[in-house]
């Protein structure tokens, strides 16, 4: 292309002829052999200029090739070297690994794989239960990068490993009951456990919990929506007034259809009644299921009753929870969205204190936060 655009050129001067000629006595004087090794020298330099450039463009735009930033961990721990912040690089990426990602880089030799199973809640629980029992006993966790946490919250680390190492003949562990604490023991000679059980005790993390909180933060796009309909909702109903927020949880739908424990009314009365004792101009936002059974019930029990009460207008989960988690206080109701919700929440956390028929499933000090406030039923 060069050469047809400077042969057009000469020719519409009308020295072609004189411009050939110039380069060709040009070259003999130029071409000797001190200059000739620079052409060269410059050649390979740009050449490998090129690919080295192109690489880190292949770099770029291949991400599971990227050194990901884990990010700073606090833990209270005896064993060093724990959340270094360190950026770390893999080699070796092997394509059918290509969904899998550390949590924690401890002891990259000894490996813990969660059993995921049920919808948020659960899940969460599962994974912070794994991460806090991984720290305690020094694993690496390993969990799918297509994991459905990574929907909704932006801080769960990430670190491609070079194989996938939660292999068919990993050792199990079984947790008995879901809401027990229990203590595992690890063998030394076994480097690949899979746990599976739901999980469901703060004991497991509890010296994690400045971690997991990290860890679930809200992706941005989440934040900003819900901040919004939390500054529409005060303005429209508490116009140019200081608003104290409270978000209810109410779980219903399989809970009623199953006969399960779910609370009534009363017991929403009693705990917006706290707030309202406390607060002035308290709004209460509830987020329940799109279900139609549920919101009615919602709007005719909650809704009807006392203080001011509007739907959070929320039909996604993460939403929802979001929302429960960014007011300034919440009420709870009963599984374990609303038990994140609480857990999230900067403020003050009111639970519904039931008692289980099966108490050999159940310990109340192994599920619920201390600092929260506990309605019973009957009170």
């Amino acid at each position: 292309m060069e050469n047809e655009v400077n042969h057009q050129s000469g020719s519409i001067n009308g020295d072609s002829n004189y411009r050939k000629t110039n380069v060709k006595e040009t070259l003999k004087k130029d071409l000797t052999l001190p200059n000739l090794r620079c052409v060269i020298l410059v050649t390979l330099l740009f050449t490998s200029s090129f690919i080295i450039y192109s690489f880190k463009v292949v770099m770029v735009t291949e991400p599971q090739y990227l050194a990901l930033k884990i990010p700073y961990l606090h833990r209270e721990s005896n064993i060093s070297n724990r959340g270094t912040g360190t950026t770390l690089t893999c080699t070796n990426y092997s394509d059918k690994c290509v969904t899998f990602g550390s949590a924690i880089s401890v002891d990259k030799k000894r490996y813990l794989c969660p059993n995921f199973e049920g919808r948020l809640g659960n899940i969460m629980f599962i994974y912070a239960s794994t991460y806090g029992i991984a720290f305690d006993h020094n694993f690496t966790v390993v969990v799918s990068r297509r994991n459905e946490l990574y929907e909704g919250f932006e801080n769960i680390p990430v670190q491609y490993l070079s194989t996938c190492n939660c292999s068919d003949d990993a050792q199990f562990i079984q947790e008995k009951f879901p809401r027990i604490h229990e203590k595992f023991n690890f063998s030394i000679k076994h480097t690949v456990y899979r746990i599976k059980g739901f999980l469901q005790s703060w004991k497991y993390f509890k010296r994690s919990f400045a971690d997991i909180k990290q860890q679930f933060v809200f992706k941005q796009s989440i934040r900003t929506k819900v901040r919004k309909t939390l500054q529409g909702l005060a303005l429209s109903m508490f116009p140019n007034k200081t608003v104290t927020t409270v978000g209810i949880h109410v779980r219903r739908g399989d809970f009623v259809r199953e006969h399960l424990v779910v609370p009534k009314k009363e017991y929403f009365d009693r705990a917006k009644q706290y707030f309202l004792n406390k607060y002035q101009n308290v709004l209460f936002i509830v987020a329940t299921s799109p279900i139609e059974e549920d919101r009615k019930w919602c709007k005719d029990h909650i809704m009807n009753g006392n203080g001011k009460a509007v739907f959070s207008g929320f039909n996604d989960r993460y939403e929802d929870m979001a929302i429960l988690t960014m007011t300034d206080h919440v009420i709870t109701s009963v599984g374990t969205f609303g038990w994140w919700s609480g857990f999230l929440n900067n403020g003050t956390v009111i639970y519904y204190d039931w008692i289980p028929k099966d108490h050999r499933r159940f310990n109340r000090n192994d599920y619920v936060i201390p600092s929260w406030i506990g309605l019973k039923p009957n009170t």
